[in-house]
């Protein structure tokens, strides 16, 4: 047998070892996943994330929220910030087309005037208890849910370079603004396989009053649990 003729076999078989590893890599990669997907109980992983994500003592957001009106779609908010406890955060974004700039630390209220260019100072006060701004002030007020009625896993997904398990769900929510003006709540839900945080959310609802208006607000959260300096801004002119 000629040089030329064993140097192509040796090419073919080759080839074919590296076709049998791709194609074995892939049944390999394909039954691990369907193991994975199988083994996932889409209300058990998300109890799981609820409880891990409301738990955070402090953590960076990003929300943002629109309303559509009679097929017209406008921006309610877009807003960012970090959360250092329970009493202390800073925002910053619009609402309603104003630009706002809001600290709270403990119970005092630092607003930055749009036009005087100053902090206005309001103590004994807690923007928190507007139940209208609790969805942009402390965005894990989206995923207060009394009850799960459904769950549904879609699979995973890559956020970040993180791999993320997608869950769509519709929850009864403990909201009063949004319980009270929307209904037929469906959340998308993407939930770090790592640590099993929420990191994404997107809620949309139709309006109680006109079935032709929606609702949709887009979470995303990230840096849980670190130390962030939040400090009353300087009131000198």
């Amino acid at each position: 047998m000629s040089s030329e003729n064993l140097s192509w076999k040796r090419y073919f078989n080759l080839k074919n070892l590296i076709i049998t590893a791709i194609i074995i890599s892939i049944i390999i990669s394909g039954a691990f996943y369907l193991q994975e997907s199988t083994n996932i109980v889409p209300q058990e992983l998300l109890n799981t994330a609820l409880t891990n994500t409301l738990e955070a003592k402090s953590y960076q957001f990003h929300t943002k929220s629109s309303i559509i009106i009679d097929g017209q779609e406008k921006t309610f908010s877009d807003i960012a910030g970090e959360r250092g406890d329970s009493k202390t955060f800073h925002v910053t974004g619009s609402m309603l087309g104003t630009d706002i700039n809001v600290y709270q630390i403990g119970d005092t209220t630092y607003r930055l005037d749009s036009l005087t260019n100053k902090w206005i100072v309001t103590e004994n006060n807690s923007l928190l208890r507007e139940s209208l701004l609790m969805a942009e002030l402390n965005p894990l007020s989206n995923f207060y849910f009394k009850e799960i009625v459904s769950a549904e896993y879609l699979g995973m997904e890559k956020i970040d370079r993180h791999k993320m398990y997608k869950i769509t769900c519709r929850p009864r929510i403990n909201n009063k603004w949004l319980d009270g003006y929307f209904k037929d709540l469906n959340y998308i839900i993407w939930i770090d396989k790592k640590d099993k945080m929420i990191k994404k959310a997107t809620m949309t609802a139709i309006s109680k009053e006109k079935e032709s208006s929606s609702l949709t607000i887009e979470v995303i959260l990230e840096n849980f649990n670190k130390e962030f300096n939040i400090k009353p801004p300087s009131l000198s002119s």
